[in-house]
């Protein structure tokens, strides 16, 4: 059994499109499940959610990835990123 993770990590810049694109790669279709407001967004694949928060100061983007199975932690994700 795989083991999930729940991993946070904080990407410069304000542009979501080259987060989830690699998402797409590396761990399926995203599909865009719901725009909650202008800074939150909701995507799933299978078992994993992810919620990209465009509102973060000094120009970051969060991604926070509920259920992770391909990293097994906030670097591991981040170096691959």
């Amino acid at each position: 059994m795989t083991k999930m993770e729940d991993i946070e990590v904080y990407v410069k810049g304000n542009e979501t499109t080259q987060v989830v694109s690699f998402l797409n790669e590396e761990i399926g279709a995203l599909s865009c499940d719901c725009e909650i407001n202008e800074r939150y967004t909701l995507f799933t694949c299978n078992k994993t959610a992810v919620l990209i928060n465009t509102g973060i100061k000094d120009g970051y983007i969060s991604v926070f990835i509920k259920g992770a199975e391909k990293w097994n932690s906030d670097v591991e994700f981040a170096r691959r990123l």
